[in-house]
């Protein structure tokens, strides 16, 4: 069987049924292809291709997110992305690079089925172990073709380097002008449910517009239904009629838990905290072994679905289990900086309570912390840090000193920076 010696990635990722796109024929592009630097998302082309690199306004970007169809996996350390986008300048700015992985094909002669390939190479073995929907094998057609990207504070550049000689793959995203589109038609036809706007608006002349017409993306009428929903009942919405009485209940059921619901500005949080954990979170000090303050990291594999972590905070019990115990638990739908900052500042809090409770001082040695000096972790830390001690001590520092003691309290799984 076939394989491509494109890329060797590293990591498993989620294994999912192979997207599958039947196309007749497929033709290059004859020459490079430069996109214009209007201000619409309209003149953004998500299958760019050539030599050509091109310089844009921040707000192009932002409606627009570069968004590309070919399947790419990203190049690089951590989440392939470098720098800042509220960087003043070019320089220091976010960087993304990604490199096409071009498409899968089968071996056999009448078969048409184009497969995309996944992101990681596990998943992409895992794709040409299992081979074709009809029998065959897969084989894999590699893409020397780059884009990189830039994003800073006024503005943002596109690069492409390399044709892609392939047939496209079958889209997974939507781009802002879809986005837009199907939007559009659900808010115009809110009772018209994922089947039918797969078949066609209805009509006094029969099936309408499909959703089909927008993106062959709509083609899973679970899709339909998922884009739908977050058109009529957005995600940033602060009732939830089915999740608030499951937490009021809990809350009756463990009256002494620190329970606290955060459901607001897209940001998802569910704390957890029950009076043991408000215990261990305030231990005295072990002289003889290096296991003093709190680690804190967040458990990708937890809960189903993209983007939905564990975040736990955990102190050491040198008394009873001689091991790390959890001392506040989180559900987050992001792990951005304000999701660290939200969980952070309840930690901080319930320590402080425990310390009052035992009339010991607060001090910021209490809340001395290791991470994994991700980006959004450390700067959640730092903010929270102040957040509390504005909150709790209001006259004691000014923001400018709250900055410089927090970075003296973290410290990371390998060594600080």
């Amino acid at each position: 069987m076939a394989r491509s010696p494109l890329g060797q990635g590293s990591g498993i990722g989620q294994q999912v049924e192979p997207e599958l796109y039947v196309i007749a024929s497929y033709e290059a592009p004859a020459k490079d292809k430069s996109v214009s630097t209007g201000s619409g998302i309209r003149e953004w082309d998500p299958w760019p291709s050539g030599t050509w690199n091109e310089k844009y306004k921040r707000r192009y970007y932002d409606e627009c997110k570069f968004t590309v169809h070919w399947a790419c996996e990203a190049r690089g350390s951590g989440k392939n992305e470098t720098g800042s986008k509220d960087a003043e300048t070019e320089h220091g700015a976010k960087h993304v690079h990604r490199v096409c992985l071009g498409v899968m094909k089968c071996t056999s002669a009448l078969c048409e089925v184009i497969t995309r390939p996944q992101t990681k190479q596990s998943g992409r073995n895992q794709q040409l172990d299992n081979g074709c929907s009809c029998g065959h094998p897969l084989q894999w057609h590699g893409c020397d073709a780059e884009m990189k990207y830039w994003v800073w504070r006024n503005g943002a550049r596109f690069k492409h380097s390399g044709y892609h000689n392939h047939e496209p793959p079958p889209t997974r995203h939507l781009t802002a002008a879809e986005r837009a589109r199907f939007a559009k038609m659900v808010k115009a036809h809110p009772r018209v449910g994922p089947a039918k706007l797969i078949a066609g608006i209805p009509g006094v002349d029969g099936p309408g517009e499909s959703v089909l017409d927008i993106s062959p993306v709509f083609v899973n009428p679970q899709r339909v239904q998922y884009e739908r929903a977050k058109i009529l009942k957005p995600a940033n919405s602060t009732r939830d009629e089915r999740l608030l009485p499951k937490i009021r209940l809990l809350q009756e059921q463990n009256p002494t838990w620190t329970i606290a619901l955060h459901w607001a500005d897209k940001i998802h949080m569910i704390i957890f905290q029950s009076p043991w954990q408000h215990r261990m979170g305030l231990q005295d000090m072990i002289k003889s072994e290096a296991v003093n303050g709190t680690v804190s990291d967040a458990c990708h594999g937890y809960f189903l679905g993209n983007n939905q972590l564990l975040f736990i905070s955990s102190a050491f019990d040198p008394i009873h289990l001689k091991s790390w115990v959890p001392i506040l638990m989180t559900y987050s739908n992001g792990a951005k900086t304000v999701n660290y900052r939200i969980h952070f500042l309840h930690l901080f809090r319930g320590m402080a309570r425990e310390c009052q409770a035992r009339s010991h001082a607060v001090t910021d040695r209490l809340f001395a912390n290791v991470v994994d000096f991700s980006d959004a972790q450390r700067n959640g830390f730092i903010q929270a840090f102040v957040d509390f001690w504005l909150e709790f001590s209001p006259e004691a520092r000014d923001e400018r000193e709250l900055l410089q003691a927090a970075e003296g309290l973290l410290k990371g799984c390998r060594g600080s920076r």
